[in-house]
């Protein structure tokens, strides 16, 4: 197996097993846009520690892909302190957060179809 290199810690672990990478990039496809609905779920409610759990979620959702943008956004988010101004600034991130997981979301699906 071989592919895109933001996927390459997952074609590490899978070490050959289709099977396995498969399964991976099915629970990543589904697990990333639910992530995404618990944080702008969070946001809403303006509550800062579950919003940084989801946040904490999400990275262990994409923890076998190169994703640096991404791994670092939801960091950053995770390590917010308990402030109105903390939620606010990460609302203003949301889009990017989107935008960076879509990028991903797009080549688990383009694996998913070969």
């Amino acid at each position: 197996m071989e592919g895109n290199s933001m996927l390459a810690p997952l074609y590490e672990l899978a070490d050959g097993d289709k099977v396995f990478f498969i399964d991976m990039l099915q629970s990543m496809a589904a697990a990333i846009p639910a992530d995404i609905a618990a944080i702008e779920n969070a946001i809403e409610q303006k509550h800062i520690t579950l919003l940084c759990r989801n946040a904490h979620h999400m990275k262990s959702s994409i923890m076998y892909s190169n994703a640096a943008e991404l791994k670092a956004l939801l960091a950053m988010i995770e390590s917010q302190n308990e402030s109105a101004a903390a939620i606010d600034e990460i609302k203003s991130l949301l889009p990017k957060l989107k935008g960076f997981a879509e990028v991903l979301l797009a080549l688990i699906h383009k694996e998913l179809a070969n």
